[in-house]
């Protein structure tokens, strides 16, 4: 082998080996990066089901309140019909008192 293709050689090792070393590094740092980013995607997701979690509380505590409403509404309607009723009652009674009160006179 002559001396030329021995030093081309030599050069083309260097480089591979350089080329080797900063693959290498590059590597590590996308290793690196990718560490990172799946510890914030876990960190992100725990917030994520945290909320999520809180915010199904809520809504259940929304229909429950919902319902409670419904209800509330259902008896004030049944009691102002009551109370309607009533006051016809209240009223007739009056004029029968009255009468009676004329009457007796």
């Amino acid at each position: 082998m002559s001396k030329q293709i021995r030093i081309i050689l030599c050069i083309v090792l260097i480089m591979s080996v350089t080329l080797m070393v900063v693959c290498g590094l590059h590597l590590f740092s996308l290793r690196s990066q990718l560490k990172d980013t799946e510890s914030r995607l876990e960190e992100s997701r725990n917030t994520w089901e945290a909320i999520d979690a809180d915010k199904r509380a809520i809504q259940d505590d929304l229909k429950l309140v919902n319902n409670s409403l419904k209800e509330a509404n259902q008896s004030l309607s049944e009691w102002s019909e009551q109370s309607v009723t009533m006051q016809q009652e209240i009223d007739e009674l009056r004029t029968q008192i009255e009468s009676l009160k004329t009457g007796t006179k």
